[in-house]
């Protein structure tokens, strides 16, 4: 594609055996960093001067480049490593950032290198805690003392320390906030190890890892998880509702019950963690070992969020009535596999039927043109990309973009039996320092604050 020829994916899918919706994902991705151009249903290579630098540099990544690297680089960092991993280590880290006078938004190869090393060294050193201690003007020796030479020069490269070795301003930042979306991205590294294998059609062999990257994920959730802990408050508050059921939905790390416990240690709530996977599960019991969930805190394993029955059946079983529960999600219902607008629908409406408030969190759905006008402004783009492979879906913020064919969140709520009620709805940052062509500006994540109708009928809302 490195040609000005445009290719036509239909065509180009046939001639080499080739899965055309996931080549599509391929190309809208590429498309979205400014790497491709597009006439119609087609692509070509954007020749920028970024783009070029790619080509010039670009080689194939060996096998052992190819792994999850969180576990041998925290090996590395906590003195726990074999000789094999110390050396692949080093070698990882090694950067030769190769020259460029390219300006922009886009990305050279150099910048794809580091951020490639990058994402697994700052997720190792948040599962060991290092991130908590990386604070401006500290020495990154003091931080992580085993970290190699090779680490310390590509956090240079990256910004995040000065040519002293102490952490800059930027760099605790990064310390900071990166965890989050890092963790996310990264814990779909499993389906880029099987890229080929899915581009030729074929289902990956694997799922989502999660595992160290619960933690990770959770940090994206802790703003949004008090946002929404607020509302909850506010509207009891101005209301009169009351409940004694909260559970949250894709538990992790049970960030939202500890915020909720932590505010109502003198009520009697019964509190419920659900979660398809047992990693998210066995972490949230570690929490509450540590005793910073309710130690009656009750857990539901294999709980598909778009399977309600999962939930449901369970609570019956365990005699806790969900009529009237409240129930905090932090994005999960995205993870809905293979899902259209008539499933989430009906996933919303059966969620209703029981009575259940519901408090979710998500990240809201950008088309290639809204990508391309944030520059680097969101990491939206991986986010996208990687729930496309799983077959996840995410949802625009609102039904004033006809770009999109999925519902926003809001609308399929509401379709679904419940009021999306506007005043304890809250937004992250917008998208946009100022709003594009018809005041459009979404945000970069909504907290939806949902209420079956047959409550909201009798609290007259």
């Amino acid at each position: 594609m490195a040609d000005a020829r445009f290719i036509d994916p239909p065509a180009f899918c046939k001639q080499h055996g080739l899965d055309e919706k996931f080549f599509r994902y391929d190309m809208h991705m590429l498309l979205s960093r400014g790497m491709l151009v597009r006439a119609g249903h087609s692509f070509a290579w954007n020749k920028t001067p970024q783009n070029e630098h790619i080509l010039k540099h670009a080689f194939a990544l060996a096998d052992s480049r190819k792994q999850d690297m969180v576990p041998p680089i925290m090996a590395v960092l906590n003195g726990t490593s074999s000789r094999e991993q110390t050396e692949l280590v080093a070698s990882f880290l090694q950067m030769n950032p190769q020259p460029s006078l390219v300006r922009g938004w886009q990305a050279d190869w150099t910048h794809h290198e580091i951020a490639h090393r990058l994402v697994p060294l700052v997720l190792a050193m948040r599962s060991l805690g290092l991130t908590f201690v990386a604070k401006e003007n500290v020495a990154i020796r003091d931080v992580a003392q085993k970290l190699p030479s090779t680490g310390e020069r590509l956090l240079e490269l990256a910004g995040a320390i000065d040519h002293g070795h102490c952490v800059t301003r930027y760099g605790a930042r990064l310390f900071e906030r990166a965890p989050g979306p890092y963790g996310i991205i990264h814990a779909y590294h499993p389906y880029m190890t099987q890229h080929a294998k899915i581009l030729r059609g074929e289902s990956p062999s694997s799922w989502v890892a999660r595992g160290e990257n619960v933690a990770a994920s959770q940090d994206a959730n802790r703003k949004t998880f008090q946002q929404a802990n607020d509302s909850l408050d506010r509207f009891c508050r101005d209301t009169g509702f009351s409940f004694r059921v909260f559970i949250e939905h894709a538990v992790g790390q049970g960030e939202a019950t500890r915020q909720r416990f932590s505010r109502d240690t003198g009520a009697e709530l019964i509190y419920v963690g659900a979660d398809l996977e047992d990693a998210a599960i066995n972490e949230a019991e570690k929490q509450q070992t540590l005793g910073k969930l309710p130690a009656q805190m009750r857990f539901v394993r294999n709980a598909d969020i778009g399977k309600p029955e999962s939930l449901l059946s369970k609570l019956s079983e365990l005699q806790i009535d969900a009529n009237g529960s409240v129930m905090l999600v932090g994005n999960g219902f995205h993870e809905v596999r293979n899902q259209n607008n008539n499933s989430m629908i009906e996933v919303f409406r059966k969620y209703g039927d029981a009575g259940i408030v519901i408090i979710f969190t998500e990240e809201s759905g950008l088309s290639d043109d809204d990508l391309l006008a944030t520059g680097w402004n969101t990491y939206h783009a991986g986010f996208r990309y990687v729930h496309e492979l799983s077959g996840q879906g995410l949802r625009p913020a609102s039904d004033t973009d006809d770009r999109s064919e999925r519902y926003s969140w809001k609308r399929c709520a509401t379709l679904g039996g419940y009021q999306v009620l506007e005043d304890y709805t809250t937004r992250t940052r917008r998208i946009y320092p100022h709003p594009r062509e018809n005041n459009y500006n979404p945000a970069i994540s909504m907290n939806y604050f949902c209420v079956p109708e047959k409550w909201a009928a009798k609290l007259k809302i």
